[in-house]
């Protein structure tokens, strides 16, 4: 049984900033894999620097440098991330500009104590203090929330794009007119559909997911999108369980079961994992079709 990636057909919209003098707005429609994603972000940064270069002297208009900032929720070890990021920098190889790419990780699933975020935190300040980005694209709902609070202070005027809000999760932050992006980048009730076109008849959805502090937030966006199915299907949850104990209950799920696997980057035993380590196993133990956000 192979696991399932498949991105919901939704509506995705950005909201641009004035820059320039100018606003955008856009919306996209259709499935978006982590490339393509990455490739709108990408547009949408070539439609910030095209508002700085269209204000440029003709003979000003060379290979000028801009820094881009990439802040990242998870490390290198979820596979999405390095998708977005390469997707992020082959999209802009036609820019105008010279560009620069900086990479930073919370990695906030290897390392959740807000202890160690608020030195991961105040070490990228420091770092970019007299090395200002020119756009900065935040990937995960920490970063953004980083920069929510920071903005104003550390990089007045930078324009901020940022991807996989989680939005309408507990605690999202309110986003200033220099904050602008890619809206709702969870899509449950698209992926349930999408699913069940694929298995019809199915009955009965399994939200698989884990208990770290990224899980959890997804979790929250999760349940409020299924609100809607639970007149018509069964939904329930396992995403308070150690990993042995998931995988015991995922052999021995009932006919028609569709499974949503969507974060787990810690078990309700506080072990843990990679993507690329628990979604293996997932899979290998259901009984039933895998889908993922």
């Amino acid at each position: 049984m192979a696991l399932r990636w498949q991105p919901s057909d939704c509506g995705e919209t950005l909201r641009a900033p004035s820059f320039g003098g100018r606003s955008v707005r856009a919306r996209f429609f259709g499935s978006l894999t982590s490339r393509a994603f990455a490739g709108t972000l990408a547009a949408f940064v070539l439609i910030l620097f095209t508002g700085s270069l269209l204000s440029l002297p003709v003979a000003a208009q060379v290979k000028e440098v801009r820094r881009v900032l990439i802040l990242n929720e998870m490390g290198t070890s979820h596979p999405a991330i390095d998708l977005i990021n390469s997707g992020i920098a082959s999209s802009l190889e036609n820019s105008p500009y010279q560009l620069e790419f900086y990479r930073e990780y919370l990695d906030t699933l290897l390392f959740p104590d807000p202890a160690d975020q608020e030195q991961f935190r105040a070490f990228i300040l420091a770092k970019y203090r007299n090395r200002k980005p020119d756009v900065i694209i935040t990937v995960g709902p920490s970063p953004l929330r980083l920069m929510a609070e920071v903005h104003e202070a550390f990089f007045p005027g930078v324009p901020v794009v940022f991807a996989l809000p989680n939005s309408g999760a507990p605690g999202s932050p309110i986003l200033d007119s220099h904050l602008a992006g890619v809206q709702d980048a969870i899509q449950a009730g698209g992926t349930v559909d999408l699913a069940l076109r694929l298995q019809p008849g199915s009955q009965h959805v399994i939200v698989v997911g884990g208990t770290a502090a990224f899980d959890k937030q997804v979790e929250a966006v999760v349940r409020q999108q299924l609100r809607p199915y639970e007149g018509r299907l069964d939904v329930s949850y396992l995403t308070n369980i150690d990993m042995p104990g998931l995988l015991q209950q995922l052999k021995h799920l009932p006919n028609h079961t569709i499974l949503l696997f969507t974060s787990f980057a810690q078990d309700a035993a506080g072990t843990q994992f990679s993507w690329s380590q628990a979604a293996p196993l997932v899979v290998g133990a259901a009984n039933a079709p895998v889908f993922s956000l």
